[in-house]
């Protein structure tokens, strides 16, 4: 019965605005149609590094991809959001989601379980992901915490803006966001470049992204406190930082309904995460390949 609960609310939240609604969306374009569903699911092998000490690798091998955008308001991979009057050039949202961070701290988050892995066949992206390796210099044992010690860390629910540009294969994205829920009582930002092109048959997006995470957010997740360790050496205030990061895709189509897939991320965290004794990772890869169909 938790599965069930836990998924439900992942058709309820997650991760960015994607697409675009139109009037005439062409098959390959990275739009869908006003007052439509897009429904698609991605079978294959990869997964995501948890960068916490004792995290466990976060395994993709269903994932599934729901989106509806009416004229106005729109449900993508469970972001609810409203558009205020796009065009074929741009776009400006105003969204709710639940905070990323917690996925770090609980598998069962919804950016663990929804992944907009099949939109990539309309050459878009998801925001800031990341498979395996990539670990700093280890610290002294006294300086780490496990993950499995310290105390939860809440959901966190975010209302932001993201304004969208287009023009022929490029695509720019800015968002801003902040805490809703009282939980952590700050914000975080990004900006992300995607550059679609063709090679052969093969559709390639590559997508350089630089996010803000601030001091708020950062030391809510990372930071220590008494609570978390019983050794007042250990104790953390957490700072906020840039984080850098990459994604490359690749789809290929098979038929008019499958399409082969693959994709890669990476993200470097800032060193207000990296300095915390729970995080022993100061770089974060995912990595997904598998066949994709959309119904």
């Amino acid at each position: 019965m938790n599965f069930f609960i836990i998924f439900f609310s992942a058709l309820l939240v997650v991760v960015s605005g994607n697409a675009r609604a139109t009037d005439d969306c062409d098959a390959g374009a990275a739009c869908i149609e006003q007052n439509s569903w897009q429904v698609g699911v991605a079978i294959g092998i990869g997964g995501r590094t948890n960068p916490l000490v004792d995290g466990d690798t976060i395994p993709f091998v269903l994932l599934p991809d729901i989106a509806w955008y009416g004229e106005s308001a729109y449900f993508d991979n469970g972001e609810l959001g409203y558009q205020w009057q796009p065009t074929s050039d741009s776009s400006i949202e105003a969204f709710v989601v639940p905070n990323f961070e917690k996925a770090n701290f609980s598998f069962w988050h919804v950016s663990n379980l929804l992944v907009p892995a099949a939109s990539y066949l309309n050459a878009s992206t998801t925001p800031p992901f990341q498979m395996i390796g990539g670990q700093q210099d280890v610290e002294p044992e006294d300086r780490r915490l496990s993950v499995d010690d310290i105390d939860s860390r809440k959901w966190a629910f975010d209302a932001g803006v993201r304004w969208q540009w287009y023009r022929d294969n490029h695509h720019l994205r800015v968002m801003m966001a902040r805490d809703i829920s009282s939980v952590y009582d700050g914000f975080h930002a990004a900006i992300e470049y995607r550059y679609y092109a063709r090679v052969g048959n093969w559709q390639l997006t590559v997508a350089p992204q630089l996010a803000w995470k601030s001091r708020a957010l950062t030391d809510y997740y990372y930071g220590i406190r008494a609570r978390d360790a019983a050794s007042e050496s250990l104790q953390y205030d957490a700072k906020g930082g840039f984080q850098p990061g990459i994604s490359v895709h690749a789809s290929y189509p098979l038929n008019k309904k499958w399409h082969v897939l693959t994709r890669l991320g990476v993200t470097r965290l800032h060193e207000g995460m990296t300095d915390s004794p729970v995080v022993e990772d100061s770089m974060v890869y995912s990595a997904f390949a598998g066949v994709a169909y959309r119904f």
